[in-house]
């Protein structure tokens, strides 16, 4: 019925390129877009593109399309995401000759989608205070409820829009879908399945100007400042902010393992005796460090997520299978719908005969290049020896150990590659499995990578110098191209990317050649399919989100443009890898713990920039912790006390200040003090409470005041009741 009015209507300027605003509609508009993302970085290629783009205040999120999409699959989505009850606008893109969805909601739908994503929220202090999840019915009863902006973040209503059109599916009951010239399957959701396909070659949150400034001026270039996390977790979301707030934690704990190891470094080397008890000292101290820096980010995190509402977080039990899930549809059991269905089988004969010899060829690739740059540093300190090539102060034989340290990291680049494919073949169903999965995976393979060489040398060879020089030329390589190739590199690259894109707009814009007509009356005509629909639901639009007629680049769309952000799984992985390496031979190289603060330190302002200046803003996470890379974290430090031990035979420190001991009362002692230690962990993980004594007080606190509120609500009512009765009488 629509369709036919907007073909009726095919002449119609309303709300085209024609059409003529009053003086006041035009000032109103033009009020909205005058702002331009503002100069933080001053450098001339951030510049160049966001000065250039207008401010969309009434877009959150954005769906984008391939260029030559057809105007039956385009106009097939909006039809479904409007009939979901969000608002959408429709908008030409210059740059890629697309389309676009701008999308938001109404504040009624705004609160409903916090109820179906169960946001936890204020109460008014005269209910009882403290955070609730939303519920609509119930809404007075929470804080700010009145105001809009107060009530739901930008990153909250982001969230929503993702929940809502994530739930859009294709139901054969209703209608068959048949978009892209490919039939949609039954029970499938739309947009997973359109990104698939490469239907929709966007679905992103746009950034919100105002919040991005202050994150840019008071965390990115703020050094000397701590991190602001809750700003953090109000605009990125929870699960972004805890993996900051692990990593700041984790690098304010380096600070006393560094002084020490400084000190030791600065004071080895004069008498042997000396130099054991300092060894023993660190390695003592550094497991004591290791154990309780778990324990106690534990209760740190538990700190988090009662301040940002996610520590009662509630498995989900019921979790649908995650958008990459392939196999035979069958009916689920438990729910009753038509689901993908994956053989147990299939996946454990995947893992025994694919992914189990992919380790065992991992493990003897890395041995084989291990022992070739054995031998190649055999043959330079050869040549340097015998003066074909020049020694310059050492730093000959130093090349080797510094290509074998980039080459670890080549690989670990590949065998991360690797481990995705072999983890989607297993075909995980739900997404919190596929990813445990993923993470095991990986570590395994970068430990074989990253730490075999450095355990043959310590452990087979006993070549105590051969240790410290390939740790330091590990630590020297990832402080001098770690972070410039993970944020500057990428940063000056695609920007350049996105100016050659804007340039080339700018003068086909300029230029006298014909626009392409077809792709603008596809807009205007899905502009009028929307109108048309707005107007026949009731609802009004109070503001479009960029001025149509406006040459000017808007913000979505240089945003489109920008690398999507690929979550903090590699930034876990590269933190926890480096964590290892300080618990198993931080007493081997008592620098260690000194390049790993100032490698952090520098490491938290990178990430910083790259989520503000480089990626696009990802949609907000809510979790309790950080899942399992805490299990990694506390399997290392159990790991350590061997090796930490397995290291005092290696330095010979037992036998050098107990001479008189034999081998094996020294092997003995050594084996002793390593059950000290694992008891030691054992006892300190159960003794420490998970939560800490004032969250649980807060929490019965809140529990009583809560109790006492709706005590005197009941109270009231009946009072109310009574007097509505005895007038009535009268």
């Amino acid at each position: 019925m629509l369709e036919n009015q907007v073909d009726e209507e095919e002449n119609w300027n309303l709300h085209t390129k024609k059409m003529k605003f009053s003086k006041e509609e035009f000032k109103a508009m033009g009020s909205l877009f005058k702002k331009r993302f503002t100069n933080i970085s001053k450098t001339v290629v951030t510049n160049r593109i966001w000065l250039k783009s207008a401010k969309s205040s009434s877009c959150h999120v954005l769906i984008s399309f391939p260029p030559n999409s057809s105007y039956e699959t385009i106009h097939t989505l909006l039809d479904k995401i409007l009939k979901a009850g969000l608002i959408v606008f429709i908008k030409e893109h210059k740059i890629s000759n697309s389309i676009g969805f701008y999308i938001t909601a109404s504040y009624e739908r705004f609160l409903q989608g916090a109820e179906e994503l169960e946001l936890k929220k204020l109460i008014k202090q005269k209910y009882g205070g403290g955070i609730k999840e939303f519920i609509f019915a119930e809404q007075e009863f929470y804080e700010n409820i009145e105001n809009e902006d107060l009530f739901l973040t930008t990153q909250e209503k982001q969230s929503i829009i993702y929940e809502i059109l994530c739930q859009i599916k294709c139901d054969h009951s209703v209608e068959e879908l048949i978009l892209g010239k490919k039939k949609v399957p039954n029970g499938r959701k739309l947009i997973f399945w359109c990104q698939k396909h490469k239907i929709i070659h966007h679905i992103m949150p746009i950034h919100d100007q105002e919040e991005l400034k202050d994150l840019r001026k008071n965390w990115v270039i703020s050094f000397l400042k701590n991190q602001p996390l809750d700003k953090i977790c109000k605009y990125f979301g929870i699960k972004l902010s805890l993996y900051f707030a692990w990593l700041g934690f984790y690098t304010k704990s380096l600070l006393i393992p560094a002084v020490l190891g400084l000190a030791m470094w600065l004071t080895t080397g004069q008498d042997e005796k000396i130099d054991s008890i300092l060894f023993l000292i660190l390695c003592s101290f550094n497991l004591i460090w290791s154990i309780c820096f778990n324990d106690l980010w534990n209760q740190k995190c538990a700190e988090y997520s009662y301040k940002w509402g996610t520590l009662d977080m509630k498995d989900d039990l019921l979790q649908e299978p995650r958008p990459m899930f392939k196999g035979e549809y069958k009916l689920n059991k438990v729910n009753n719908k038509l689901e993908p269905h994956y053989s147990d089988f299939k996946r454990a004969l995947f893992r025994y005969l694919v992914t189990l010899p992919s380790l065992v060829a991992v493990i003897i690739m890395t041995v084989v290049i291990m022992l070739k740059f054995f031998e190649l540093q055999s043959l330079f300190e050869y040549a340097t020896s015998n003066g074909i090539f020049p020694e310059l102060f050492g730093l000959t034989n130093f090349i080797p150990k510094m290509v074998y340290a980039n080459v670890i990291s080549f690989l670990n680049s590949v065998y991360k590659k690797m481990c995705h494919w072999l983890n989607d073949k297993e075909n995980y169903r739900e997404q919190t499995t596929h990813e445990n999965h993923l993470i095991i995976k990986i570590v395994i393979f970068q430990f074989i990578n990253s730490y075999l060489s450095l355990f043959y040398i310590a452990f087979y060879l006993h070549d105590i110098a051969l240790l410290k020089e390939q740790l330091y030329a590990i630590f020297i390589s990832r402080q001098l191209t770690g972070n410039f190739k993970e944020a500057i590199v990428p940063y000056v690259m695609e920007s350049l990317k996105q100016i050659k894109k804007i340039d080339k707009a700018n003068k086909k814009h300029d230029s006298e050649k014909p626009i392409n007509t077809e792709l603008t009356n596809m807009v205007d005509k899905l502009k009028r399919y929307v109108i048309i629909y707005n107007e026949q639901n009731e609802i009004e639009i109070n503001s479009y989100p960029c001025d149509e007629d406006s040459i000017e680049l808007n913000q979505p769309e240089i945003e489109s443009l920008m690398p999507k952000y690929p979550d903090t799984f590699g930034d876990y992985l590269e933190m926890v890898m480096q964590y290892g390496l300080m618990v198993f031979f931080a007493p081997a190289f008592p620098l260690a713990a000194l390049f790993t603060l100032i490698n952090n330190f520098v490491e938290i302002r990178s990430d910083a920039f790259k989520m503000c200046f480089l990626y696009q803003r990802p949609f907000g996470e809510r979790v309790a912790n950080i899942g399992r890379w805490q299990d990694v974290l506390e399997a290392f430090s159990t790991l350590g006390i061997i090796v930490n031990c397995g290291l005092l035979v290696t330095f010979g420190v037992v036998q050098k200040l107990f001479p008189s001991l034999s081998f094996y009362e020294s092997f003995a002692l050594i084996v002793l003090i390593e059950h000290i230690f694992l008891c030691f962990n054992k006892i300190l993980s159960y003794s420490l409470p998970k939560l800490p004594k004032w969250i649980i007080v807060a929490k019965s606190k809140l529990e009583y005041r809560r109790r006492e509120a709706l005590r005197k609500f009941e109270m009231d009512e009946m009072h109310t009741l009574k007097r509505s009765n005895s007038q009535e009488k009268f």
